[in-house]
């Protein structure tokens, strides 16, 4: 089920966007590349998406993957702190707990002025993690209420969010196996309608085994 596993690290990536008051829809491009020597970027990154498109509302969320054959979309309900995704291959929706902590922080590094995304000058936090270095970018003039994730320990958020107050434009997560990359190509903002950050009515759910 690596392709699974897959889901839920890109799904670590930027889920920190633009703010309590925002609504709307952020571009991202992501890139994947393999730290296996033995093995192409191809047979490591299989079915990684090049684009993701993230909508927010309040403290909801959902990832959708318009450019990948396994990986459809992702959905946090804030209410439930639960982190649901679809793929492709299975009409089961998994789900994981977002207390879930996947990997323990050792170290704290700050980088000011590391980075221009979207035309917006970026500091850099890093996270030096048991298993793998996490990096974000982030403006302050882009800020977030970090108590509306409080609990949303998964992918490190809430730690990155009481150490910015500043919501995420780029994040990198390298480990031993691949280094992968999501950076924010477009904001826009738009209303959204609550139905869509609801799951499908019929839908079959499962806690995730992974």
């Amino acid at each position: 089920m690596l392709k699974l596993l897959f889901l839920f690290l890109i799904a670590s990536l930027t889920q920190n966007v633009l703010g309590q008051n925002f609504e709307g829809k952020i571009t991202y491009k992501i890139s994947c590349i393999s730290n296996l020597k033995d093995y192409s970027d191809g047979q490591v990154c299989s079915g990684v998406p090049l684009t993701q498109d993230y909508f927010i509302k309040n403290g909801d969320y959902k990832f959708v993957f318009s450019d990948s054959s396994d990986y459809q979309w992702m959905l946090y309900v804030n209410k439930e702190n639960k982190i649901y995704n679809k793929m492709s291959w299975s009409d089961t929706i998994y789900w994981k707990d977002g207390t879930e902590i996947i990997d323990t922080i050792l170290k704290v590094e700050i980088i000011e002025k590391a980075a221009k995304i979207c035309g917006l000058q970026c500091d850099e936090i890093i996270f030096i993690c048991k298993d793998e270095i996490h990096k974000f970018y982030y403006n302050t003039q882009i800020s977030v209420d970090k108590n509306i994730f409080i609990n949303h320990k998964y992918g490190n958020l809430y730690d990155f969010y009481k150490k910015s107050n500043s919501l995420v434009l780029k994040e990198i997560v390298e480990n031993k196996y691949l280094t992968i990359e999501s950076c924010a190509t477009e904001i826009k903002r738009m209303k959204i309608d609550e139905e869509f950050f609801k799951l499908p009515p019929t839908s079959i759910i499962s806690k995730s085994p992974y």
